[in-house]
């Protein structure tokens, strides 16, 4: 991990596949393909992520890494199917040539608690690397499916925030 201005930055890891494995494929246990694919995206996710964002998110959300997929996985059911999979692509596509993203610690709590789910606000959360190097307001990927914000939330910029001049 390295930093860059406000934000800390690191390359996306290899993972988990969200893939049914042929073992249980041809199981003669009764399972669910769906059910265990929705069990998966999380894992997968998770497993894709720079370490130090999970411990950001997992802080921010005080909870444990169980709790934190289960958060996930109903993300993940609520969103439309075209979204999910271009999120997984994404994912995995980005994972495999180690892109780097970046995010700011600071505002993760606010940026959880400002979205409808905790996959929409880890999108939102993940900047370009390029675009922080000279402090600027980072940029997400606009290839990645944005997040929902939530309806019943008040949204505020602050003035004291660092990224309120950048949006001003």
């Amino acid at each position: 991990m390295f930093l860059i201005g406000l934000y800390h930055c690191d390359h996306l890891q290899t993972g988990v596949s969200p893939i049914l494995p042929g073992a249980l494929v041809d199981s003669t246990y009764i399972i669910d393909p769906n059910e265990y694919l929705d069990n998966r995206r999380a894992t997968f996710l998770l497993s894709r992520l720079p370490p130090a964002l999970v411990v950001h998110i997992k802080e921010a959300k005080n909870c444990s890494y169980e709790a934190l997929a289960d958060t996930l996985n109903r993300g993940f059911r609520g969103s439309p199917d075209s979204t999910v999979t271009v999120t997984m692509n994404w994912f995995e596509r980005n994972s495999r040539s180690r892109e780097i993203v970046c995010w700011n610690p600071r505002t993760i709590q606010d940026n959880i608690e400002s979205h409808a789910n905790l996959v929409g606000a880890i999108a939102n959360t993940l900047t370009r690397s390029r675009t922080t190097i000279y402090g600027d307001l980072g940029k997400r990927f606009a290839e990645l499916p944005p997040g929902w914000l939530s309806a019943g939330v008040a949204h505020c910029l602050y003035i004291w925030d660092p990224e309120y001049v950048a949006v001003r």
